[in-house]
């Protein structure tokens, strides 16, 4: 199957557009967890990762310095509010399916 085809049959939940990079959270299916996808711009080529590794290298887009390591992410999905929260030493990131985002720090 390729890319086009994957990327139809699923559902974006969370899209972020930056001058380089597209960040996007994808809702596979309801018994699948959540993944990412970070299109490089320049490059036109697609990255996809876990959860977990999107959410680190999106902490630092938002300007979060310290390295993350995927084992201390915690994820949890409330599927009512249709947000996705997750929580590290980064601090909390709430991401809403209307693409809100709410971003509390750890002070360095």
């Amino acid at each position: 199957m390729s890319e086009k085809e994957l990327t139809k049959e699923k559902e974006v939940f969370f899209t972020f557009d930056t001058k380089e990079s597209v960040y996007e959270i994808v809702i596979p299916n309801e018994d699948e967890n959540l993944y990412g996808s970070i299109l490089h711009k320049q490059e036109s080529e697609k990255e996809i990762l876990s959860i977990e590794d999107w959410v680190t290298r999106f902490v630092k887009q938002l300007g979060f310095k310290e390295e993350v390591r995927t084992e201390d992410v915690l994820i949890t999905r409330d599927k009512e509010d249709e947000s996705v929260l997750f929580n590290g030493p980064f601090g909390s990131l709430k991401i809403s399916r209307a693409c809100n985002l709410t971003y509390n720090r750890i002070p360095i």
